[in-house]
């Protein structure tokens, strides 16, 4: 039987809000303190755990699906449809099971959380979520915040642009393994990917500041195309770096577009100013983390490159480079009128 929980959900917004439905869908037993946050926040939420769904049970727009993962996802995210339109829906892995995982992006959903869910976490990737797929405003420009590690949800018709922070983009394997595709810092662009079985996600890498905008106002944009080509020019020469034959090659290739991105002259060589952790390094070149870190200490060893701080704070350093400019850094000031007065001392 679906079951109404709430219907005071426009007290959240203020007077005259627009009230905010989520359908629970799945197993939620033992689980349901996760949900009194998204209550207490106002949202109208409707369970239906068993039934077979009808178009009163699904939320009118804006609204979502929350669904617990098991091995019908696939048959009830086909389900999610309302009046001949897909419905967004966020997955919860609640037995961790990548597979699971892999069958619910392929089936569509814009974020699968972590069996160790919170019910603070829910909400924020509920905000998060509904804020991706809310229409564009009058112009077309929406702007958002997120914290470090959250999942963005992006439509496949928007662009993204990163005003502050940074942003990762990853793919997941059929056997739940997260591969790092590269890093975009300020003023680079991400766009929008369909949902099909690539599953690409993006996630912020560091607390971030974001612009979204439809195509159409993305293209109205100064630069736009200058930008665009800079994005295409970056995921290519990491596609370059990661074929390379020997490992070795692949790291330093990988820690040289990372040195070109957020590099930061020393005396003693280009500081990366990002943290990248040893794993996320072995992903991008398809080796094991202790590969890479023995890989690391030959390369200090042939001093090539150093580390500084150690922890969160660790950052390598290169001593040797490739000193070829793909225009990556160009993107932060690409919409200043006076772009060469404002490139950073590494150009120079």
């Amino acid at each position: 039987m679906v079951s109404s929980v709430a219907e005071r959900g426009a007290r959240a917004g203020g007077p005259g809000a627009q009230v905010q439905g989520v359908l629970v869908r799945g197993d939620w037993a033992g689980a349901f303190e996760l949900l009194a946050p998204l209550y207490g926040a106002g949202y109208r939420l409707t369970l239906a755990p068993d039934d077979r769904l009808c178009d009163c049970a699904l939320p009118r727009a804006p609204g979502l699906v929350l669904l617990a993962l098991d091995d019908d996802t696939p048959r009830d995210a086909a389900a999610f449809v309302l009046d001949g339109q897909p419905l967004p829906w966020i997955g919860w892995d609640r037995h961790d099971d990548a597979t699971a995982a892999l069958a619910a992006y392929r089936a569509g959903a814009l974020t699968v959380l972590p069996a160790a869910l919170s019910g603070e976490l829910l909400l924020q990737s509920v905000r998060n979520t509904l804020a991706a797929v809310t229409p564009f405003g009058a112009n077309g420009v929406t702007e958002r915040r997120y914290e470090k590690d959250e999942l963005i949800a992006l439509e496949r018709d928007a662009i993204l642009e990163v005003r502050d922070g940074i942003v990762a983009q990853t793919v997941i394997h059929a056997d739940g393994t997260e591969v790092l595709l590269g890093l975009c810092g300020p003023g680079q662009l991400l766009i929008g990917h369909p949902d099909d079985s690539c599953c690409l996600q993006l996630l912020a890498h560091t607390d971030a500041s974001v612009t979204i905008r439809s195509w159409s106002a993305a293209a109205a944009q100064p630069h736009f195309a200058e930008r665009l080509r800079a994005r295409l020019r970056q995921l290519e020469a990491w596609s370059a770096m990661g074929a390379r034959h020997y490992l070795d090659q692949r790291v330093i290739g990988i820690l040289g577009l990372l040195g070109e991105q957020f590099g930061r002259p020393q005396d003693d060589g280009l500081l990366i100013d990002v943290r990248i952790t040893h794993a996320q390094l072995a992903t991008a070149v398809g080796a094991t983390r202790t590969t890479v870190t023995r890989i690391l200490g030959e390369l200090r060893a042939r001093k090539l490159l150093t580390t500084v701080g150690s922890g969160a704070g660790e950052r390598f350093c290169l001593r040797s480079w490739e000193r070829i400019d793909h225009q990556l850094r160009w993107c932060a000031v690409s919409s200043s009128l006076d772009v060469k007065a404002h490139r950073p001392p590494m150009w120079t």
